[in-house]
C-alpha cells in the first residue's frame, strides 16, 4: 500500500513538472523575441538571415576543423553530431540543387513582376521620347524645331516600335525592357558558364540586379542610364567571354548603341580596355597583339557610332544636335551641378556598405585571387569605378534613375567574387554554399515588392483586353494612389486617355497642360502630337532655367485644331510653371468640352489663325 502511494506520488511530482517545464518552455519561446530584439545589435535584427548563414558557416568550419585536429573534446564531438545532418544536406546542394534552386526563384520573380510590369503608366520621359519620335516621323525635327538637349538613342527606339506596333501604346516599350531584363540574365548565365566553369556566379550576380530593379516603380524604370549600363555590362561581358572577331565586334556594337543613349559610356573605357587585353593576351602573345585588338575595337565601335548618328547627318540636324547639347553642359539652362555638389554624390554613394564590401573585395581578388581571376576582377573594379563616377560627373539634376549603373556594375561584380568562394579549396562544399548564400543575401535581403503574383494574375485580363487596368497598378502608386486624396485620380486619368484616343482625331494637337507631379502623360500613350516646341512639354521649366513661356503662348494660338488638357485653377509645382501667357491664351481661344474629375478638356474655338490674321 505504502509502495502505491509512493509510486503515484512521485507520478503528480513528474506531472507537474513536466506541466512547470512546458509551462517555463512556452514563456521562454514567447518573451525569446522580445529578449532577442533588445540585446541583438541593429544590424543583427535587420539582417537575421544572413547573420544566421554567417553563423552557421564559422560554427561549421571552425567545429570541422577542431575536430579534424583532434581538439576541443566532448563539446567539438556533439556539436559535429548537430551540423554532420546539415553539413551532408548542403553538400548534397551544393553539387545541383543549390543552381536549380536558384534558377527557379530568377524565374518565379520574373513570373510575378512582368505581366503587372507592362500594365504600368508611362512617366514623363517615355511619353517624352515617344512624342518626339512621332514629330520626327511626322517631319518636325528634333533640335531644330523642338528644344532637346539628350542624346537621340531612345528616340530611335520609340521611333522602331511607332511604326512596328503603332503609336499611342505603352505595352510595347515596357515589353522590351522587359525583355532586356530577360537579355541580361541570359548573357549573364552563359558569361558565367564560360568564364567560371558554372552558372551560380551569374545567377547570384542576376539575382542582385533583379532584387533592385524589380523594387523600382514606374518612374524610374525603363531609363536611359540602366538601357545605357546594361549595353556597356554586355559589350563587357561579351567580350570576356567570346574573345574572338565575333565577340569584338558585338560589344563595339553594343557599346555603341549605349553611347547613343547617353555619352556617360565613355567612363568605361578603362573597363572595355581592360576586358579586351584580358581576352588578347596570352602567354605568348606579344604587346603588339594586344595592341591591334584594341585597335580593332575601336575602329569598330567608331564605325558603329557614326551608322548610330547617320539619321541626324541625314536629316541636317547634326549641328542643332551639338547646339542643344549646351543646354544640358555645366553652367547650361538646365547643369545646375557644382564641384562641391558633385564630390558629395560621390561621397554618399559610399553610405551603401555593399559599395564598399564589393569595391575591397575585388581589390583582394585582383591581388591575391587565382591567376585567372584577377583579371576579370581588375576589369569589374574598373567598371565600378566608372560607376561610381557617372552620377557625380552628370551636369543636370541628379535623378533618382542616375543610381541605375553602380546597381547593374556592382551586381555583375559579385559573379567574380562569388566564382572566387565557389573554387577556393580552402572551403568545404557546405562552407563554400554558405558562403556564396552570404554573398546573395547580402546583395538581395528579400523579395523585391513589385513580385507579386496576384498583382501579375489580375493584369492578364486588362493586358490580353488591350486596356489599363481599372484600379492603377501597384507600380503606379507613387503617382497615383487608390485614393481619391490623390491630385489626379486613376479614374479620371483613364477617361482623358480613352477621350483623347476616341473622340480626338489623330491630327488634333493635344497641349498637355497638367502642371503638377506626376505630370501624366498623354501625347505619347495616346499618339496625338504637342503643340509644344520643346521636349518634355509643359514640364520644360520645372528644371530648365529658361522661361519660353512667350513660345508656348505662341505656339498653341497658331493651332486652329487643338485641344488642351489642363486643371484650370492649377497653378504649378513652381512659381515659372504657372505659364500666364499659355493661361491667357487657352482662356481667350478655347472652351470647355469634357470633364474627368478635376481634369478637363478644352478645345479650340473655330476663328481665323494667326499666320491668317497677320496677312490680313
Amino acid at each position: 500500500m505504502a509502495s502505491n502511494v509512493r509510486s503515484l506520488g512521485l507520478r503528480l511530482a513528474l506531472l507537474v513538472a513536466i506541466g512547470l517545464g512546458g509551462g517555463l518552455g512556452v514563456a521562454v519561446l514567447m518573451v525569446l523575441p522580445e529578449v532577442l530584439q533588445a540585446v541583438l545589435p541593429g544590424t543583427v535584427r535587420r539582417h537575421p538571415v544572413e547573420w544566421s548563414i554567417l553563423g552557421l558557416f564559422v560554427a561549421d568550419s571552425l567545429t570541422r576543423r577542431l575536430a579534424l585536429k583532434e581538439q576541443g573534446g566532448a563539446p567539438v564531438l556533439a556539436a559535429r553530431r548537430i551540423l554532420d545532418p546539415i553539413h551532408s544536406f548542403l553538400k548534397w546542394a551544393w553539387r545541383g540543387a543549390f543552381a536549380v534552386a536558384l534558377g527557379v526563384l530568377t524565374l518565379g520573380m520574373l513570373i510575378s513582376w512582368a505581366p503587372q510590369y507592362l500594365t504600368w503608366p508611362w512617366c514623363r520621359d517615355p511619353d517624352t521620347f515617344a512624342a518626339l519620335a512621332q514629330m520626327w516621323d511626322a517631319g518636325i525635327f528634333p533640335y531644330r524645331d523642338v528644344l532637346f538637349y539628350n542624346f537621340p538613342g531612345h528616340v530611335y527606339l520609340h521611333w522602331v516600335l511607332g511604326k512596328v506596333f503603332g503609336w499611342g501604346g505603352t505595352v510595347a516599350f515596357y515589353a522590351v525592357d522587359a525583355a532586356l531584363v530577360i537579355l541580361l540574365g541570359i548573357v549573364l548565365a552563359v558569361w558565367s558558364r564560360r568564364r567560371f566553369g558554372q552558372v551560380v556566379p551569374g545567377l547570384v550576380a542576376y539575382l542582385g540586379f533583379l532584387g533592385f530593379y524589380l523594387g523600382l516603380d514606374y518612374l524610374p524604370v525603363a531609363q536611359r542610364d540602366w538601357h545605357t549600363a546594361l549595353g556597356v555590362a554586355l559589350g563587357l561581358m561579351v567580350v570576356e567571354a567570346w574573345p574572338g572577331r565575333w565577340g569584338m565586334l558585338g560589344s563595339a556594337l553594343a557599346v555603341a548603341l549605349a553611347f547613343s543613349i547617353r555619352p556617360h559610356a565613355v567612363l568605361f573605357l578603362p573597363a572595355l580596355a581592360s576586358a579586351i587585353v584580358e581576352g588578347a593576351r596570352r602567354p605568348d602573345d606579344s604587346w603588339l597583339r594586344t595592341a591591334q585588338a584594341l585597335g580593332v575595337w575601336a575602329l569598330a565601335c567608331a564605325l558603329f557610332v557614326g551608322l548610330a548618328f547617320a539619321p541626324l547627318f541625314a536629316s541636317g540636324i547634326f549641328g542643332d544636335f551639338v547646339q542643344g547639347l549646351r543646354l544640358a553642359m555645366y553652367g547650361g539652362s538646365y547643369g545646375n551641378s557644382s564641384r562641391g555638389g558633385a564630390l558629395s554624390t560621390f561621397v554618399n554613394q559610399f553610405g551603401d556598405w555593399r559599395v564598399s564590401a564589393v569595391l575591397a573585395s575585388l581589390v583582394l581578388l585582383a591581388v591575391r585571387g587565382p591567376l585567372e581571376l584577377r583579371r576579370t576582377a581588375r576589369t569589374w573594379f574598373l567598371a565600378m569605378v566608372g560607376a561610381l563616377v557617372y552620377r557625380p560627373m552628370h551636369p543636370m539634376t541628379q535623378h533618382a534613375y542616375l543610381a541605375h549603373p553602380l546597381a547593374l556594375m556592382g551586381s555583375i561584380a559579385l559573379a567574380p567574387i562569388a566564382a572566387w568562394l565557389a573554387r577556393t579549396a580552402k572551403l568545404a562544399d557546405s562552407s563554400r554554399l554558405l558562403a556564396v548564400a552570404l554573398v546573395l543575401f547580402g546583395a538581395i535581403p528579400g523579395i523585391p515588392r513589385f513580385c507579386r503574383p496576384v498583382e501579375s494574375l489580375r493584369a492578364l485580363g486588362p493586358l490580353v483586353r488591350g486596356e489599363e487596368p481599372a484600379r492603377p497598378p501597384l507600380g503606379s502608386l507613387s503617382g497615383f494612389p487608390r485614393s481619391q486624396l490623390s491630385r489626379y485620380p486613376w479614374t479620371d486619368y483613364l477617361g482623358v486617355l480613352h477621350y483623347l484616343r476616341s473622340a480626338i482625331k489623330p491630327e488634333t494637337r493635344v497641349a498637355n497642360l497638367l502642371r503638377h507631379p506626376p505630370f501624366p502623360s498623354l501625347n505619347g500613350p495616346t499618339g496625338r502630337l504637342s503643340p509644344f516646341p520643346a521636349d518634355s512639354g509643359i514640364c520644360w521649366m520645372w528644371f530648365v532655367r529658361m522661361d519660353i513661356d512667350p513660345e508656348f503662348a505662341e505656339a498653341l494660338e497658331r493651332e486652329n485644331d487643338a485641344v488642351v488638357v489642363w486643371v484650370p485653377d492649377e497653378t504649378g509645382i513652381v512659381p515659372r510653371m504657372r505659364y500666364p501667357r499659355v493661361v491667357e491664351v487657352v482662356r481667350r481661344r478655347f472652351r470647355p468640352e469634357a470633364k474627368f474629375g478635376p481634369i478637363e478638356v478644352w478645345r479650340r474655338e473655330p476663328g481665323p489663325s494667326v499666320e491668317a490674321q497677320s496677312s490680313d
